[in-house]
């Protein structure tokens, strides 16, 4: 079962006939297309990937088969009513611990102008994703396994090369610049590199 699959079973299990997802964890978890920037729709008839000019090529050679690559006009969320009309969706969730209140407020204004449909109801749904994401496949789990190791071989190398002049930042810099010569593409969480007074007791 792809992980599209998987996310639309999930769906209907919750009683939602669509989710709209917006974090950058989970639009690559999603379509296998990181985009810090853009967003995901999954219904139960099509999916959908938007993208602006900077990530759109990309996204139409990255992203997971199942998924309509899209560049609209004004947005993601200015699309996000006419395309939730045509898959006939009534209840879309939601990740309510991204989502601000402004952008939840803009959206719920957006929906409640489309006089084409009835009410289409915003379900929060970011345990969805997260109970989804905690089940790893033997392909995810030789992933962080492999993260692991280059990290660990990024520190021995860097290990010889810190000296008593250099500061916290050239030590984060020059551990995440060992890391991505190595293959990483990019830290999981923000290198923390600190000594004597700064370091924890």
């Amino acid at each position: 079962m792809t992980t599209l699959e998987k996310i639309k079973s999930s769906l209907l299990s919750a009683g939602l006939d669509a989710i709209y997802i917006t974090s950058a964890e989970n639009h690559l978890y999603s379509c296998s297309f990181s985009n810090p920037d853009g967003e995901v729709l999954i219904t139960k008839n099509k999916s959908y990937v938007f993208a602006d000019f900077r990530y759109i090529e990309a996204a139409r050679r990255e992203c997971a088969e199942g998924f309509e690559v899209v560049m609209p006009k004004g947005g993601a969320d200015a699309a996000l009513p006419e395309l939730l009309y045509e898959n006939d969706v009534s209840s879309l969730g939601f990740e309510e611990d991204v989502m601000s209140f402004k952008r939840y407020s803009g959206v719920k204004e957006k929906l409640e102008k489309l006089e084409k449909t009835e009410k289409i109801s915003l379900v929060p749904a970011s345990r969805i994703m997260s109970e989804l994401r905690v089940k790893k496949t033997r392909d995810e789990a030789d992933k962080i396994i492999k993260a692991q190791r280059t990290a660990e071989a990024a520190l021995e190398a860097l290990i010889p090369q810190i000296t008593y002049d250099m500061t916290e930042r050239e030590v984060a810099a020059e551990l995440e610049y060992i890391m991505k010569k190595l293959g990483s593409e990019d830290e999981s969480f923000k290198t923390i590199a600190v000594s004597g007074k700064n370091s924890s007791s």
